[in-house]
């Protein structure tokens, strides 16, 4: 079995999990602005907005990139692995968190809390 190396894998599957990931960052941005609504029209409003759309796709393509990693580690098919990418880049940031206890599980990690800092 050939070694699964990220530079052996065609453009064409890294472009799927890019435009899963950020397809899902997208609803979960239209999801979020449905609960807050601009009284009035501002540039400064659809500044932030454009920034937040930004930085939902940033964060999105980051974790769809993780699940793909995740899934491919483990041998999941690629239809199963669509279904995760979309759903962990849809999470975003909570799937970070999620993804972290999970491999300090699997690697036999003590769970890092904030108050273990002090």
């Amino acid at each position: 079995m050939p070694l699964k190396d990220p530079t052996n894998y065609p453009i064409a599957t890294y472009e799927w999990v890019i435009g899963m990931s950020m397809l899902a960052g997208f609803v979960s941005f239209i999801e979020k602005m449905k609960l807050f609504r601009m009284k009035e029209f501002t540039w400064w409003g659809l500044f932030f907005m454009i920034v937040g759309l930004v930085c939902e796709a940033i964060s999105s393509v980051f974790v769809g990139l993780m699940a793909f990693a995740i899934c491919e580690s483990y041998g999941i098919e690629q239809i199963t692995s669509v279904a995760i990418v979309g759903l962990s880049a849809h999470m975003g940031t909570r799937a970070i968190m999620q993804m972290r206890k999970f491999m300090s599980k699997k690697l036999g990690m003590e769970e890092v809390t904030e108050n273990s800092w002090r």
